[in-house]
């Protein structure tokens, strides 16, 4: 619903251009002419003429003029309680040469304003500086053309500007328009149309040249604060308006009042008078260009006039749930379940059907076949990913990769080469801390890393373990062998006899006791304890 206190604008401000600006505009206008002309005349609406009268517009006629107007019309034949428009009743009109109608007052001459800018509610299909004076207003058929004709009946009031060009008598450029008021059943309830079957000229002109100011088209409240615009308004982009619409009739434009409110269909809301609203004028999608509700009995948003099977959903769109658009025999409520493309009947591109894939999980990990590839190894761990548990980690499901560090203690593969341990054993020296910890020192400094040497093990009995022993093989590192002064008893068995000297370091004696085949004496000096 349209606020009273608030001005709808459908375009943006235009804001006044300088003379070079100007010329290099109106250039551009003749262009536009041009090209829609050329490329859309076909296209063109059709204006009523079937009200009789000297052109088929109706017996109403206003005399060749720049700014005048038509005297008082009564609305009472179509209208006989008036006309409801922004929250106010009207019984009369007038008819203003320069494109447009008011109510229960007279806006005859023209302003380069954006409205609202009248003191009289005014319905304009294209508010413009209209010159009826030119002489060419006498070529065939007489008097036809470059005149503004209306009329009133029982259906509703006309008024057409029938080939009308601009101020300064100008012959050369013509805009042919109307508007009607259409009665639907009462004074609060009729359409306003608004038809354009040629449009060649916008701006203001005078002696000194354009102003620049474009045309407007819409509704001035007539209060000062009301307005509604029809998109575009006030530019350029006016030319095209024989060859748009928003009714489904080119070059027509349809605005609703119902209980005294003017509706927009196509606004996207829904206001008195209107079914439904969906922001469109189109035909066909559940909610026609007039914003009735239009039947669709399969629910598929298509109306049944354009629905080749209306009693299917999938036709002729197939992006409902029930549907299956790329026939793998998944739905698309089974696509969205399982992950799948609705629009792609082999999602993996393995070559095997989502709908045979879906269903299956080879591996166990949670996505089904159809979305793991039988072909593709994502981790290049050389299992696919169909089957592997882990499709982005490499040491899953097999640990053997360099990356990997299957038994947990903190280096991987590739250090458990470089340090000699166990990869498959995280206390390679089982002396129960973990390689992870060991393999980075070599407290003994004999190149050996800690992962390799034992803090429980003395390999060659000297009492040192080998963590600490710079040769686990020699007994006699690091302690000496020997070393300091001694006794010692010890038995033996032996045969022969000898004499014999030595010397050593440190000096000792020692005496032994043998069975044995034979005797012996000796002295010597040694190391001993």
């Amino acid at each position: 619903m349209l606020a009273q206190s608030v001005v709808v604008r459908f375009s943006p401000l235009m804001e006044f251009l300088s003379p070079a600006a100007v010329r290099a505009r109106s250039v551009a206008v003749a262009f536009a002419v041009a090209l829609v002309t050329s490329s859309s005349a076909a296209a063109q609406a059709t204006l009523r003429n079937d009200l009789g009268g000297p052109a088929g517009y109706g017996a109403g006629v206003l005399s060749p003029t720049n700014d005048g107007l038509s005297a008082s019309v009564a609305l009472a034949p179509a209208f006989p309680q008036g006309i409801c428009l922004f929250g106010r009743t009207h019984t009369t009109l007038f008819v203003n040469n320069n494109g447009t109608v008011s109510l229960s007052g007279a806006v005859g001459g023209f302003s380069t304003a954006r409205i609202p800018a009248t003191r009289f509610p005014m319905i304009a299909p294209l508010w413009s500086d209209v010159d009826t004076r030119g002489t060419a207003a006498d070529t065939p058929p007489l008097g036809a053309q470059n005149r503004v004709y209306f009329d009133i009946r029982a259906t509703g009031f006309v008024a057409t500007w029938a080939k009308v060009g601009p101020v300064e008598q100008r012959t050369d450029l013509r805009n042919d328009f109307q508007v009607e008021l259409r009665n639907i059943t009462s004074a609060r309830d009729y359409d306003v149309v608004f038809r354009y079957a040629q449009i060649e000229w916008l701006d203001t002109d005078t002696s000194g040249g354009l102003l620049g100011v474009p045309a407007q088209a819409g509704f001035d409240g007539g209060d000062g604060r009301t307005a509604v615009e029809l998109a575009p308004t006030r530019s350029e982009d006016l030319l095209t308006l024989p060859f748009r619409n928003d009714s489904g009739v080119v070059g027509e434009f349809v605005f609703s009042v119902r209980n005294c409110v003017l509706a927009r269909c196509g606004n996207g809301v829904v206001e008195d008078g209107e079914g439904c609203d969906d922001g469109n004028i189109e035909n066909g999608d559940g909610c026609s260009y007039l914003c009735g509700i239009e039947p669709d009995n399969d629910g598929d948003g298509v109306s049944a006039a354009i629905d080749p099977d209306d009693n299917d959903i999938c036709v002729p769109l197939d992006s409902f749930p029930p549907c299956d658009p790329d026939g793998d025999t998944l739905t698309n409520a089974d696509e969205v379940t399982f992950g799948t493309d609705p629009n792609d009947p082999d999602t993996d591109g393995d070559g095997a059907l989502d709908g045979v894939e879906a269903p299956l999980d080879t591996d166990l990990d949670g996505a089904n076949d159809a979305v793991e590839s039988s072909l593709i190894d994502t981790d290049a761990d050389t299992v696919v990913d169909e089957l592997d548990p882990k499709n982005r980690d490499v040491c899953v499901p097999s640990a053997t990769f360099p990356p990997c560090d299957p038994d947990g203690d903190g280096l991987r593969n590739a250090a458990e080469l470089l340090a000699g341990t166990d990869p498959n054993d995280p206390d390679t020296d089982d002396d129960s801390e973990q390689d992870g910890v060991e393999a980075a020192v070599d407290t003994d400094d004999d190149g050996k890393n800690d992962a390799l040497e034992s803090s429980l093990l003395d390999a060659d009995a000297d009492t040192v373990v080998d963590e600490l022993d710079p040769d686990d093989a020699d007994p006699c590192v690091p302690v000496p062998c020997g070393e300091g002064e001694g006794e010692g008893e010890g038995e033996g068995e032996g045969e022969g006899e000898g004499e014999g000297e030595g010397e050593g370091e440190g000096e000792g004696e020692g005496e032994g006791e043998g069975e044995g085949e034979g005797e012996g004496e000796g002295e010597g000096e040694g190391e001993g304890e």
